[in-house]
């Protein structure tokens, strides 16, 4: 983000908020992409498209995710890859964001983004297609399959208030809630 849309930022949070000071706005601290598919579990040939999707997209290599106990009702092993997921802080966060709001989000009109669950500081959210994405849609046919993706927002907000007014100064679409479990 560059120095003017910060300062912009800050002084609409300011305005907004009425903070004692500076350091008391909140911020975007990190942010959690996540794909998987069930059938990752019995063929680890399908992973490779998804973790090439994430990796395209935003420009880390992704983490590989796997099972953590044996569930026999979906035959499923402890230690089974299921998906992929990457974490991104610092500057590619802000290209992250700076992407997904100028380019991804227009393209999903008119329901980017259908449900958000807002828990203390952090914002769970589902993208509807990442095939949308310019990365990904130079290759239609290895990326054909992709649905959506898990995403989630930690920010140094003190409540889900808080979190909603800092997603406004930074106009995300209005996301209709869902109670958090848990």
């Amino acid at each position: 983000m560059s120095a003017f849309a910060t300062h912009c930022l800050a002084r609409d949070l300011a305005l907004k908020l009425a903070p004692a000071s500076a350091m008391d706005l909140p911020r975007l601290v990190g942010a959690s992409l996540a794909l998987s598919n069930g059938l990752i579990a019995t063929d680890k040939a399908v992973l490779l498209p998804y973790a090439l999707a994430l990796t395209l997209w935003t420009g880390q290599r992704p983490r590989l995710v796997r099972a953590k106990r044996s569930l026999a009702s979906f035959a499923l092993k402890a230690g089974a890859p299921l998906g992929c997921a990457v974490t991104l802080r610092g500057a590619p966060l802000a290209d992250f964001l700076a992407r997904l709001h100028l380019v991804l989000l227009p393209q999903l009109t008119p329901r980017p983004v259908t449900r958000a669950a807002f828990q203390g500081g952090r914002v769970d959210f589902g993208l509807a297609s990442l095939t949308a994405a310019p990365e990904v849609a130079a290759s239609p046919a290895l990326f054909a399959f992709l649905a959506g993706c898990g995403c989630s927002l930690a920010t140094t907000a003190s409540s889900p208030a808080v979190a909603r007014v800092l997603l406004s100064g930074l106009h995300f679409p209005v996301f209709k809630t869902t109670p958090a479990h848990g």
